[in-house]
């Protein structure tokens, strides 16, 4: 059985490195993939050496035909069996380009903003349209019951977001720590968060909340790894300049994208 799975940008992110991971040890699993981007970012050189068969194309329309064509064609050519996407904006290709087929279409959902009229209204017709859908958590599932309006929802199915266990034990590099880093005390209580500032992720929400607990535990720095998002730099800039309207820069870094997330995650008491 061979499986397409697309992508529409490569940049760094929880889905990327999901797929990065799965592509990584399709061969060895006996597990036939074919990898179409329909757009490039950072991570485009590591999905090349990926070790599955890389096709690259440029998506230039919200809904771009020439994608769909092509697409098509490559599920005719390569004898696709299943095709797999994550977004709405690949589902979208997705779904248009295997109308009239027998290939069977799969959407996974990792958590997106439900308060997002367009994603909210495109994935719930993909819901509905999809041969299956897999959400990666019980909870995340109970939350497309309670606030969605997904009317498909048991076409639904549990598949847990898994980790390859040789990344993680290749993760701790020699990097210096972020305790050595931000030249904390010993007695410091080190919390944080990992996560491009985008929709969904709510970082603003415990910018909001850090003034309460150092008013109560002074001893508290808490740090986000993750960077602006070019299309929705508010994000960022809100948590930002809350934080520092607030005068918590001191409690509160903003440290970036990172490698050696792992090491990282050690190194946090929370």
């Amino acid at each position: 059985m061979k499986i397409l799975h697309i992508l529409d940008a490569l940049n760094s992110g929880g889905i990327e490195i999901l797929a990065l991971d799965l592509f990584r040890n399709a061969k060895a699993n006996n597990i036939d993939i074919i990898f179409v981007a329909t757009g490039g970012g950072e991570w485009e050189e590591l999905f090349r050496q990926s070790g599955v068969e890389f096709i690259r194309l440029q998506r230039k329309f919200p809904i771009d035909p020439f994608i769909v064509s092509k697409l098509r064609a490559i599920i005719k050519e390569k004898n696709i069996s299943l095709v797999h996407t994550h977004r709405s904006v690949e589902g979208l290709h997705a779904y248009l380009a295997t109308r009239g087929m027998k290939t069977k279409l799969i959407m996974s959902y990792h958590g997106f903003n439900l308060a997002d009229r367009k994603d909210n209204f495109s994935l719930n017709f993909l819901s509905a349209k999809a041969d299956a859908n897999i959400a990666v958590s019980h909870g995340f599932l109970k939350r497309l019951k309670e606030q969605s309006n997904f009317k498909k929802l048991e076409k639904f199915h549990i598949v847990y977001n898994g980790v390859d266990e040789k990344r993680v034990g290749l993760s701790n590099d020699n990097s210096q720590s972020i305790r050595d880093e931000l030249k904390l005390p010993e007695n410091i209580f080190l919390a944080g968060m990992v996560g491009n500032f985008q929709a969904g992720k709510d970082q603003l929400t415990i910018c909001k909340a850090i003034p309460h607990v150092i008013s109560k535990f002074p001893n508290f720095v808490f740090v986000f790894i993750g960077g602006k998002v070019e299309k929705t730099p508010y994000y960022f800039n809100d948590c930002y300049n809350f934080c520092e309207k607030n005068k918590l820069l001191n409690h509160v870094q903003f440290l970036g994208r990172r490698n050696g997330i792992f090491s990282i995650l050690e190194e946090l008491d929370l």
